[in-house]
């Protein structure tokens, strides 16, 4: 009798188990055809000098943000892993200005590329003196002062640049001390290389409150939303509806800790240490004779006086001693908010600007960079704001 019971719960277990395996593959292959695109996680990859960089010559669409107000884009990557159609030639054309434009997430875009800031200065900024305008859009998500260094050192300065625009994001700090960790000098205290491989990438994730410890399930959760598109698929419309759904929170997450109206000690350490990535990023550029002008992404929270403007502060100094101009975004977006709510110009429960957003930020950078000197090209080894 126990066989056969034994044989009559394997043909039920079968019976259930088949159809089952079949639903799932058929939901694996449909997953995979019409959603594998969407999957930003498959279009990174770790670079021994820059930490991580897109994968060259490859296009996505993003959806994250359909949600919430932003219709579904396309990502274009050129061979030179940045956000931007065609690679940037080595040398430029007589006549030609050229800018690059340094920053995280906010730079990139979070939204069409004709509606990034890099974008609307391209077809905008017009300058005495100067037949062609080029402006590389080499934003990377995630990217800090440490990196902005390294990209500078590693890969802009043998392209010809004229003038850098870099701009700091309120998490650049937070970020910054990650990428000590893994961080790596020449022998005079500069960055030479920031491998990825954090200590704690196993076992933590980052996150807004800073770096969390991942539980047992989250880590089988993450590991099987890496290998399978239907449960990344699943995964990212739960993840999608609470941050649709998500309350809002008046504390100061660990990842902005730059903004605290009473930073920590560990704080004010790391707010050092990237000032001084900064300033070594000055310092390399005016050696090869290029300008640089500093400005930092005014989030909502500064432009509503719940955060502290320290940071704007920190850079303004940091600006003033080393010789170069600083835009103080949240000064000049307050300006063109008028009595218009800063909501308005936010993805909602998103610290990322909407095109509404990106159009304003635009604006207060052309009237900032039409203000100065640029016209006359590639500087000298001289110092001081341009005049």
């Amino acid at each position: 009798m126990r066989p056969i019971l034994i044989k009559t719960t394997l043909k039920e277990i079968a019976k259930w188990l088949t159809p089952t395996i079949i639903f799932l593959l058929v939901g694996e292959c449909a997953a995979r055809f019409g959603f594998h695109h969407y999957r930003r996680d498959l279009y990174m990859r770790a670079d021994p000098v820059l930490n991580h960089i897109w994968i060259p010559d490859q296009s996505l669409t993003e959806i994250g943000y359909a949600q919430r107000g932003v219709s579904p884009y396309t990502i274009k990557i050129n061979g030179q892993s940045w956000r931007m159609n065609g690679d940037v030639e080595p040398s430029k054309q007589a006549g030609s200005y050229r800018i690059f434009y340094i920053g995280d997430s906010f730079i990139e875009g979070t939204c069409p590329e004709e509606d990034t800031v890099p974008a609307i200065v391209r077809r905008e900024l017009k300058l005495p003196g100067v037949d062609r305008i080029e402006v590389v859009n080499a934003g990377t998500s995630s990217y800090s002062p440490t990196l902005y260094y390294l990209l500078v050192k590693s890969r802009i300065l043998g392209l010809s640049p004229d003038l850098l625009v870099v701009n700091l994001d309120m998490t650049d700090v937070f970020d910054d001390s990650l990428y000590r960790a893994t961080l790596l000098v020449d022998e005079k205290g500069a960055p030479a290389a920031c491998p990825a491989g954090h200590p704690l990438q196993g076992t933590h994730q980052r996150k807004i409150n800073g770096l969390e410890r991942v539980r047992l399930l989250e880590r089988w959760v993450k590991w099987l939303q890496t290998r399978s598109d239907l449960a990344w698929l699943l995964i990212y419309n739960i993840e999608s509806y609470y941050r649709t759904h998500a309350q809002g929170d008046s504390r100061i997450p660990r990842s902005f800790a730059w903004c605290a109206f009473d930073r920590s000690k560990e704080t004010e350490e790391a707010v050092s240490f990237s000032m001084e990535m900064l300033a070594r990023l000055i310092r390399l550029a005016r050696e090869s004779g290029v300008k640089v002008v500093l400005t930092a992404v005014p989030h909502r929270q500064q432009l509503e006086g719940l955060w502290s403007q320290q940071p704007m502060i920190d850079l303004a100094v940091l600006c003033e001693r080393e010789g170069v101009p600083f835009l103080n975004p949240v000064q000049a977006m307050r300006g063109r908010l008028g009595p218009l709510d800063p909501e308005a110009i936010y993805i909602p429960n998103d610290m990322h600007f909407n095109p509404r957003g990106y159009r304003m930020w635009a604006e207060v950078h052309l009237e900032f960079l039409r203000s100065l000197n640029l016209p006359q090209g590639r500087s000298s080894n001289k110092e001081g704001p341009f005049s």
